[in-house]
């Protein structure tokens, strides 16, 4: 997925990735705008918790996200 703009320097974005299990699709959202969306041909089951921060590899955490992320929503 592409968003339409570059990304601008020395400004924090609010960027919003959405999947919809309904529609069967991938959706990308940069500052409340829709900017792309893709179908998402097959799915993918999880096996353990949600994360935000990191990424698992070889069931141990790695690739911390360096710096702050708040305001998660579920």
């Amino acid at each position: 997925m592409l968003a339409r703009k570059p990304p601008r320097t020395g400004a924090w974005v609010h960027l919003v990735g959405v999947h919809d299990a309904d529609a069967r699709e991938l959706r990308l959202y940069v500052d409340g705008q829709r900017e792309d969306h893709v179908p998402v041909l097959s799915g993918r089951r999880s096996n353990g918790r949600f994360t935000i921060g990191r990424a698992p590899y070889d069931g141990e955490p790695v690739d911390f996200f360096d710096g702050s992320i708040k305001q998660v929503k579920g």
